[in-house]
């Protein structure tokens, strides 16, 4: 169990340092282009400072000479200044963009790399928050300091460095007053990092709630129930801020302990230059000056660094926290690969299954399932239906018997080839804001006699005749009827060319008469092994099927075609179709 835990907690440091990786992937030019002119920046400052000095000693000299030479210093200074900031405006975006959009790929690249499973559970709302509101929290509190943290080491280097050659007790003094922030930069790091990490997961807990919210805007209304939803957005918002509120806390009380060591350097190095000029100690007014100059480059890395060192390892922690997610239910590689149209069929086993290791779904289920058949699954609510379903698209591997298709055990086979072989539409039909066209293609270019075939074998070809491919679906298809919905979803999984098509509860929120043409659309296929999860217990759709396949208490109780059933006496299908009469 040990070896497993280390296992694991190294698989997700890996995929943390993956992530972090994919900012600076492919981006070290413009990466080292950035830091040559933030280093630049920094010498350009500090050069300044020391023509502050070399003035005023022009001027404590009298030397008209050495002031025209420093004049020529500056307006050189001016002009390298004014064309690194100019090179500075079109790198650092540049950077930035391909940094942010490179760790996106990345973190979408893994995210489809996860089981179909994977959000069976919900949860996508995390996934949501971490590519909006964690990303903009990285870009903006890290990675666009990184450069000025260069500007700022280099600088408070730099500066510690002249003050060195002009007075080695004035450097003791500064070094020492710079140390204090630095440690409780260090120090204050992990706290803010946990506090990031809290208002991390509440951003996603809001946006989730927020987006059920929205979904279920007619229920609300329809229900009156306004001010229980304004109940439920309240306490998300609450808790969001909340836990910003002692975000920002932290943050500040870091700057404030910054600020204060800030004023302390600053005090101690120009008291301690005037205390050495005045016991003629060797340091001039232009020194007492640079001196002064250059605590402002030291001051500032002093209130900003240990800020940026704490918002990396809050970065960090935010990166990693989304490596675990990404980590968990990964998509299995390699396999057998199943044939594209099945010949035997699928079958069943003594199949147990249990999200819960004390509430099972599924207890002994066996059944099988002709290759090129029309079925039906029913059953009472809770008996296992969308359960077996989602187990025969490979959603869950930890369940007990087999799960043969043509004789290939379902967990040997190669996820890649189930899914070419194996299509789900669901009663919450999902399509894109684009057109039919592109959602019945899956925005990929096809044959024009096959997509015709699809359309027409879907039962859309009267639509399509009436509005065209490039018809304009809406958002979630907002445009379409509830049938013409589920319609495309058939239409794209028979273009996909899927053996085996499921349906889970696709026609129950149809009208009788749309479920009905629904229905017959899908036992028209031929060719396809078609097993349709339904609550309608209606004779005249359920006779069109070659069996029915009763589930009750997460196993089979009964199974034949309509009739046979109804001829049962005392029989649960018997007794089901007759309390929904």
């Amino acid at each position: 169990m040990g070896a497993q835990r280390r296992t694991s907690t190294a698989g997700r440091e890996d995929g943390a340092r993956e992530l972090w990786a994919s900012m600076f992937r492919g981006n070290w030019l413009l990466f080292s282009a950035n830091v040559v002119l933030y280093l630049a920046q920094a010498i350009i400052t500090l050069a300044f400072a020391y023509i502050l000095k070399q003035t005023f000693d022009a001027v404590a000299a009298g030397s008209l000479d050495l002031l025209a030479q420093t004049g020529q210093a500056v307006a050189l200074l001016m002009a390298a200044e004014l064309a690194t900031e100019l090179a500075m405006r079109a790198s650092l975006p540049a950077f930035l963009r391909r940094a942010v959009s490179g760790y996106r790929r990345a973190v979408f690249d893994r995210l489809l790399g996860k089981g179909i499973g994977a959000f069976d559970g919900g949860g996508a709302s995390r996934y949501e928050s971490a590519l909006t509101n964690d990303v903009t929290t990285i870009e903006t509190t890290y990675l666009e300091k990184i450069f000025t943290m260069v500007t700022e080491v280099v600088s408070l280097a730099g500066s510690v460095a002249m003050l060195l050659a002009q007075s080695v007790p004035l450097a003791v003094v500064a070094i020492v007053s710079a140390l204090v922030p630095l440690v409780i930069g260090l120090a204050s790091g992990g706290r803010l990092a946990a506090r990031q990490r809290v208002v991390s997961d509440a951003t996603g807990r809001f946006v989730g709630t927020v987006h059920d919210l929205a979904c279920g805007f007619p229920l609300i209304k329809s229900f009156s129930a306004e001010d229980a939803a304004r109940e439920r957005f309240e306490a998300a918002n609450g808790t969001l801020e909340a836990d910003k509120r002692l975000r920002r806390r932290t943050e500040l009380g870091i700057r404030a302990l910054a600020m204060t060591a800030q004023g302390i350097s600053q005090l101690s190095v120009m008291f301690f230059g005037a205390w050495l000029a005045l016991s003629g100690r060797g340091m001039t007014v232009g020194g007492i000056l640079m001196a002064t100059q250059l605590m402002n480059s030291i001051a500032q890395p002093i209130q900003d660094l240990p800020s940026i060192f704490a918002a990396r390892r809050a970065s960090l922690g935010l990166v990693g926290k989304l490596a675990q997610m990404l980590g968990e239910n990964r998509e299995r590689m390699g396999g057998v690969t199943l044939p594209a149209t099945l010949t035997k069929g699928i079958s069943l086993s003594n199949v147990t299954f249990d999200y819960d290791e004390n509430l099972p779904v599924l207890s002994g289920l066996s059944a099988e399932f002709a290759a090129g058949g029309c079925y039906a699954v029913v059953g009472a609510s809770g008996s296992g239906k969308s359960t077996l379903l989602s187990l025969l698209m490979g959603a869950h591997s930890n369940y007990g018997g087999q799960i043969a298709f043509d004789g290939c055990e379902l967990r040997d086979a190669s996820l890649e080839s189930l899914w070419a072989t194996v299509s789900l539409v669901r009663q919450d039909t999902f399509l894109f804001d684009a057109t039919l066209r592109e959602n019945v293609t899956m925005f990929t270019h096809v044959d024009a006699a096959e997509l015709e075939s699809a359309v027409r074998r879907a039962g859309l070809a009267s639509f399509v005749a009436a509005h065209g491919m490039d018809y304009p679906c809406g958002e979630g298809g907002s445009n379409l009827s509830g049938g013409e919905r589920q319609r495309v979803c058939i239409a794209r999984s028979l273009l996909h060319g899927s053996g085996v098509l499921l349906l889970d509860e696709a026609t129950s929120a149809l009208d009788q008469e749309t479920a009905d043409q629904v229905t017959r659309s899908v036992v028209a296929l031929e060719g396809t092994t078609r097993i349709m999860v339904t609550h309608r217990l209606d004779a005249g759709q359920l006779r069109l099927f070659d069996g029915i396949v009763v589930l009750r208490d997460g196993r089979v109780c009964e199974q034949g075609t309509f009739d046979e059933l109804m001829a049962t006496p005392n029989g649960y299908f018997r007794a089901l179709y007759t309390v929904g009469e």
